[in-house]
């Protein structure tokens, strides 16, 4: 949807683009405090120059004095469009303090007091906003010089005019220009105080973004470290060596101390140690270790059950961490649940030589690891019964099938005890039939 502007804001926008174009600093000028400068000489030339053609065509019997000062505000104008802006400004400043004292040493001041404090004062005014703070001393100096040695230069009919005062005009003199050279020097002091603010508060942001992106390429690469384990992994339906294959992969490519897995038991009592990563980690699983689902000095049994991970970055300091005399370099650990259909099945749990090594990112991105591992193990199960099912049911129809090929009861029977002795693994498998069956097989023989 297009929106017109009113007439009004129209006119706006039109008038604010003509003043920015009267008033823009000269492009290489870069320095924010500088440009500012810049575009204020640009203002105060602009407004003066129009007073003073105002002035000029209000009382042309004064044509001399607003010429000059027409033709000084217009060349600090021409000049604060450039890059030699500050030309301008001391055009300004000098320029129109040193008309007072000139217009005294001529003799063409009406008097000493309105010579010096109808110009003076103004002209300290816009110097001390156009100057530097050394610059604007050096012009009050100058400045409150030139008024005390007016007795030497000034005609005699001018200090001898009876309206004259040298302690009031000296004083004015000076009170301005001390006044406003404080005004400058607190100015000068703030702007050094929001520039040290504003780089310090840069400085920060500067850090914390550095930051950021570390993290966030750090993330980046963990997340891209679980989508190469999952793809390792994806194509492993054996349980047994998934399991090995996940704790193993994550152990190498997390550059972690140690990784193993902990599978909760059909009754959930108990988290039987399924796999772990190097000598270690076989060592403990032909141990059959196992940690109860209730043991409160445990990190692994609570994290599954809390249903979230537990991170301990001191080990040394966790009333629950029970130490493993397999592994004594652990000095941090960081253990997530395997949660499958909002089920627990078990416990990803990983450790590190290296204290404070993990952090809530490092839970979150195994908690997505485990995510995946709990789907994976539960396709691994579901393949490995439904394999044995079927290997079960190829048994049945295969000794079926030898049993229909007895002859007699008792060749059946040994048949059947054969096979199923086979399947079972037994060394002895007997079969006995009773009378009243061998009866009932020999009568449906002779019917």
């Amino acid at each position: 949807m297009i929106t017109k502007n009113s007439p009004g804001e129209t006119l706006k926008n039109h008038i604010a683009r003509f003043w920015r174009f009267l008033t823009d600093p000269h492009p290489s000028v870069t320095e924010v405090g500088e440009r500012r400068r810049a575009q204020l000489l640009s203002t105060l030339s602009v407004i003066l120059s129009l007073s003073f053609t105002w002035a000029l065509l209000s009382r042309p019997s004064a044509l001399f004095v607003f010429m000059f000062f027409l033709g000084l505000t217009l060349t600090a104008y021409i000049s604060s469009r450039t890059r030699f802006y500050r030309l301008g400004a001391y055009i300004i400043a000098f320029g129109f303090t040193s008309i007072a004292y000139i217009n005294i040493y001529n003799g063409e001041a009406s008097s000493i007091d309105n010579s010096v404090l109808s110009i003076v004062p103004i002209s300290l005014i816009l110097a001390s906003a156009l100057l530097s703070q050394g610059e604007f001393l050096f012009l009050m100096i100058v400045t409150v010089f030139a008024t005390a040695s007016v007795r030497a230069y000034a005609p005699a009919h001018l200090i001898n005019d009876p309206a004259f005062s040298y302690g009031r005009t000296l004083g004015v003199t000076f009170s301005t220009g001390f006044i406003l050279f404080g005004i400058s020097a607190f100015r000068a002091a703030s702007e050094r105080a929001r520039l040290k603010e504003a780089q310090t508060v840069n400085t920060e942001l500067q850090a914390l973004t550095a930051s950021l992106e570390d993290r966030v390429n750090e993330r980046t690469q963990a997340l891209a470290l679980v989508a190469e384990i999952s793809a390792a992994t994806a194509s492993i339906l054996e349980f047994s060596r998934l399991l090995q294959a996940v704790t193993n992969l994550t152990k190498e490519r997390f550059n972690l101390y140690h990784a193993h897995i902990y599978l909760l038991d059909e009754e959930g009592k108990n988290l039987n140690l399924s796999a772990g990563a190097g000598e270690a980690g076989r060592v403990m699983v032909s141990e059959k270790h196992s940690i109860p689902l209730s043991r409160e000095q445990s990190l692994v049994a609570r994290a599954a059950r809390e249903r979230k991970g537990v991170i301990v970055n001191d080990v040394t300091q966790a009333p629950d961490f029970q130490p493993n005399p397999l592994l004594p370099d652990t000095r941090s650990e960081l253990a997530v649940p395997m949660i499958f259909a909002d089920r627990v099945i078990g416990v990803f749990d990983i450790q590190s030589e290296r204290a404070g090594r993990f952090t809530e990112s490092d839970a979150n991105i195994q908690t997505a690891l485990a995510a995946q591992l709990a789907s994976s193990i539960q396709n691994a199960r579901s393949f490995e019964e439904s394999r044995a099912q079927a290997k079960l049911e190829a048994l049945v129809n295969l000794i079926g099938q030898k049993i229909q090929r007895a002859a007699t009861v008792e060749e059946t029977l040994q048949t059947a005890a054969r096979e199923l002795g086979n399947a079972l693994g037994a060394q002895r498998v007997q079969a006995v039939a009773s009378a009243r069956a061998r009866r009932a097989v020999s009568m449906q023989e002779q019917n």
